[in-house]
């Protein structure tokens, strides 16, 4: 699909740019390189009372932002040109200095916004929120050091907590040495399974909880209250 700059996603993604640029110096990894390209001729134009810098590449972002010494807020799309934006989330959160992250999703999968919150993500929004005016309490609470999550992300979360399956006691035995870092094979030996069965109830505990890996599944099931 061609991208508009006179769109009214480009309008509100650069509302959006523009408001966070008036208090925080901003590093922008976005998605696709012509909306970035508009937005760096458009930044240049103006001036701006914090530093400004655009890129589409998490390599390119990542190399920028260990080079920076004051504090900046990075702006980040899950899709980028080299790669997923959680990946940058994820690296940038583990970096000594770790950044104020801003995350835009494309969709609001429970799984994607769950992992985002893992991850440390200081405000996510959904693409398709960011026209109705609710960027100002995300800025707010970026100011205040606080989280802030898109109203519309928060209802689906709870949605799919309130439909969310019990965990059974035989699937938490099975949790319980997944978070140990056994393999199916070595689960089924100690709880007298097969490996084919113990797979099965690895699938569905990762169903019920959400979870997209074995590792996303252990988090879920402590913060559930499940490996207490």
């Amino acid at each position: 699909m061609e991208f508009d700059p006179d769109s009214l996603v480009f309008n509100a993604r650069y509302d959006l740019f523009q408001l966070l640029v008036n208090h925080f110096n901003v590093i922008a990894c976005l998605y696709p390189r012509l909306f970035a390209v508009s937005v760096a001729r458009i930044s240049a134009q103006r001036k701006n009372k914090k530093k400004v810098k655009i890129f589409t590449l998490q390599t390119e972002a990542l190399a920028y932002f260990d080079q920076q010494l004051e504090p900046v807020v990075v702006i980040i799309c899950q899709r980028l040109e080299d790669g997923s934006g959680l990946d940058l989330l994820k690296q940038l959160k583990a970096h000594a200095r770790s950044p104020q992250c801003l995350l835009l999703l494309l969709n609001d999968h429970p799984v994607i916004v769950e992992e985002a919150q893992q991850l440390g993500a200081d405000a996510i929004f959904l693409e398709s929120s960011l026209g109705n005016g609710e960027i100002n309490l995300a800025v707010e609470s970026l100011l205040q050091g606080k989280t802030y999550i898109d109203s519309r992300l928060k209802a689906i979360a709870n949605y799919k907590k309130s439909l969310k399956d019990e965990l059974t006691q035989r699937e938490v035995a099975v949790l319980r040495l997944v978070a140990e870092g056994k393999t199916n094979g070595e689960i089924g030996q100690e709880l007298h399974l097969a490996t084919s069965t113990v797979r099965e109830y690895v699938q569905t505990i990762m169903r019920k909880l959400n979870a997209r890996d074995r590792t996303s599944a252990a988090i879920a099931g402590l913060r559930e209250g499940y490996l207490i």
